[in-house]
């Protein structure tokens, strides 16, 4: 009986960790299908977020509208909304990242925190060759 009070904290802490982990993870696989998208159909691709309630999503571009910049929610499993996990905040400079048909992306940084304040960074830079990274909050860009 002792022994579960000490295992309870320790057991919410690691399932914590793991739900950060594995949101930052669902965020960047579908970024990187954003960016392999964009590239096999020459037309860019956008990742949508709501920093609001942690939904994120993404749209294409409309080909052969030149009366702006149209994109459309990708249909099928990978144009549904999905959402961050439960009790993780998010917040992010811009609420559109494109990915562009030369692999090459707009700069960004998402930041992912869970209740314990542990934080994860997802970033790219331009000239990268678009690479997607994850890093805690605490390692250098």
């Amino acid at each position: 009986s002792i022994a579960l009070g000490f295992l309870t904290p320790l057991f919410r802490k690691t399932f914590l960790d793991v739900s950060l982990n594995s949101s930052a993870q669902d965020i960047v696989s579908l970024m990187r299908y954003g960016r392999e998208r964009a590239i096999a159909e020459n037309t860019v691709f956008r990742f949508n977020l709501n920093t609001e309630n942690g939904s994120y999503w993404l749209t294409s571009k409309e080909p052969d509208k030149p009366e702006g910049d149209i994109f459309t929610r990708l249909t099928g499993n990978l144009g549904r909304l999905n959402n961050i996990a439960e009790g993780l905040k998010i917040e992010a400079e811009m609420n559109t990242i494109d990915f562009y048909p030369d692999g090459e992306a707009e700069s960004f940084r998402i930041k992912l925190t869970n209740p314990n304040n542990k934080g994860l960074i997802i970033t790219s830079k331009p000239g990268s060759g678009s690479n997607i990274a994850v890093m805690g909050e605490n390692e250098k860009e």
